[in-house]
Order: C-alpha cells, then structure tokens, then sequence
C-alpha cells in the first residue's frame, strides 16, 4: 500500500531512519506499474507497513503517516485481518458479486438491498461469515419476504455450511416464512442470494452471532479452545456436552495443553465433570502447561467449560475424545489407538 504511485498525498518516507540497504523497501511504484481499481488509499490496509518498519531503530519512524483533519494521525501496519478496502479491491479483482460481503465479526448482520422497501430483479449476492476458528456460527432470519415458487426456483437464499458454493447445503428458502434457526459446524458459512422475478416483497433481513462450545452428538472428534493453535481471546466462556452411543463411555486425551498458569487455577481454565451438566462429579479443574492424563467418563455425557479472562491469553488446548466401554483397555479410533491406564 506505501509504494502505490500516490502515496506522498498520504505518508511521508523518513529515509535517514531506514536501515542500510533495506531502502527499495520503500520505493514508489509508477502509475503504470500499479492499479489500485479506483481504491481510495488504505491506512488500515493488512498490506502497509507499520511506522516503524526497516527502522534503524525501534522508536525511529520510518513512515509518517498524515494527519487527519482532526489532528490525528491514523495507526497503520495492522496484522490482524483483511481491511474494508482490501476486502473491495480484491472483490473487484475477481468480479465478485456486487452486493454482499464478507462478514469477520462476532456478531452482525445483514439484508437483501434495498431492504424493507423491496429487492430489484436479477439480483446475485453472497456474503461470507467467517469467525474465530473453533467458535460456531448461529443464523437467525429475523424477515423473510421473497417470491415463493415451487422448490424456491425464482427468488431464494442458500445457505451453506463453509465457505463456498458446493459446501453442504443447509436450506434453500423462500416465500414468507421464517427458517428455523441455522447452526454450521465449523467457522465457516456461505450465504446466496438470487432474485429473478419483478415480484416486489420486502426482501429478508437476518442476524448472526459466533458461539463457542455446544453439543457434541458423535463417537469421536475433536474439541479446541477458540483460536487454537493461536491465542484464545480474552473473556470467553465455551460449555461442551460430549454424548456418544449408549452404553459407552467418553474417552478423552489431550493432544496439546498451555492455558494462564495459576496455582487455583483462577483465572483461565477448563472444568471437566462427569456427566451432563455443571452439577455432575468433578473430574478435573486444568490450567498451566501440563498435559492432564487421559479421562474417561462412567457414562455416555462429558461436559466441558473452558473460561478465560480479560488479561493473559495463552494457546489453549486441543483434545481428542472417542467412545469406550468398561471392559476395553483401550478405545479403537480413527486417530489411533489410546491406553486408559
């Protein structure tokens, strides 16, 4: 973003604090060297260097970014995510659909355009919810009101349960009827809209929110704290019900451990109980850096809390966990084999 041919609009370039030979770092580019596709300049752009890049020393800027007209001048060199202006230009560079967008909140929500005074014809929009790995997404239609045909063949929305277009499908939906809440599996989900007719209805508005933990109805899989293998963020709190087939019980192994060390484990931590609920017999309350041993459950249900604080934030924890019964010594899984001792 710092070498785009209009950039002395924007930042200034302190060359006597730039490293030797680090220099061509900060060369400009000529206008025909580069497109920006009518892009305004980006500070937050993942792209730009932050002030201090390539500096000679760490409180020497390197790049000055301008004052806005409140005085300020903008923070720049973000790893953090995608910008606004990333997401366009990029959406531009691949021809993306017009409308729609790609969502990184824990919450938000959005609407067919021109929502509630109606949707035009031939529209195509897609949106993308993609939150912290290891969290969930929760969709909920708050309107609906579309063109209603046999097998939603006109106007209709998809959703999906990923990131594209031939994810597994949750439901295609028209008419005026609200769908039932809508859960993905993953961090992941696709939203479509299309519109065909010249049918005026108001169009459909909907809210989502990331969610972590929940039930877990499978004889094996994997459980991780939000954003593993990269910190977890401050202040969440995940509850897991694990509940395999009848008669089994819940095996479980830890496969990597690093939580806020705390000698109560105060702060942030993971409760494992021996059944359903926040009642049942404590199996184990974990924090720190040591793997626990392997647990296993007296029935089918393993319930789970992970709690993390506002300060520090560690990587958190990944475990497998697989059904078993009393009498095996050790549970057979498509991860591998695991010894109860």
């Amino acid at each position: 973003e710092h070498t785009r041919p209009d950039r002395d609009d924007h930042v200034t370039i302190i060359r006597e604090n730039i490293q030797p030979g680090q220099e061509y770092n900060f060369l400009k580019m000529e206008p025909g060297e580069v497109n920006s596709l009518g892009e305004p300049y980006d500070f937050d752009s993942i792209m730009h260097y932050a002030r201090n890049t390539f500096s000679r020393g760490m409180f020497l800027d390197t790049i000055l970014p301008s004052r806005d007209d409140n005085g300020i001048r903008p923070a720049i060199g973000q790893r953090t995510r995608l910008s606004k202006g990333d997401i366009a230009q990029a959406r531009k560079l691949y021809r993306c659909p017009a409308c729609g967008e790609t969502l990184q909140e824990s919450t938000g929500n959005f609407s067919s355009p021109g929502f509630p005074n109606g949707y035009p014809s031939y529209t195509h929009c897609i949106w993308r919810i993609s939150v912290t790995p290891g969290e969930k997404i929760v969709l909920n239609f708050t309107t609906m009101d579309l063109y209603k045909s046999s097998l939603c063949w006109y106007d209709y929305i998809e959703v999906r349960d990923g990131y594209w277009r031939k994810s597994p499908l949750l439901g295609r939906f028209c008419g005026d009827k609200l769908p039932e809440v809508l859960a993905s599996s993953d961090s992941r989900m696709w939203i479509e809209f299309r519109s065909s007719s010249n049918w005026v209805g108001k169009g459909f508005a909907a809210i989502y929110e990331a969610i972590c933990g929940g039930e877990i109805h499978k004889n094996e899989g994997q459980i991780q704290s939000p954003n593993y293998p990269d910190d977890y963020r401050p202040m969440k709190e995940c509850v897991w019900k694990i509940t395999v087939s009848e008669n089994y019980n819940v095996g479980l192994t830890f496969q990597a451990f690093e939580i806020e060390r705390h000698d109560n484990c105060a702060y942030d931590y993971l409760e494992i109980r021996d059944g359903a609920n926040e009642n049942s017999p404590l199996i184990g309350h974990f924090c720190g850096y040591d793997k626990p041993e392997d647990i296993r459950s007296t029935s089918n249900t393993l319930w789970m809390k992970f709690v993390s604080d506002g300060t520090v934030n560690k990587a958190g924890f990944a475990a497998n966990f697989f059904k078993g019964s009393d009498n095996q010594l050790s549970f057979e899984t498509s991860i591998g084999t695991c010894f109860i001792l």
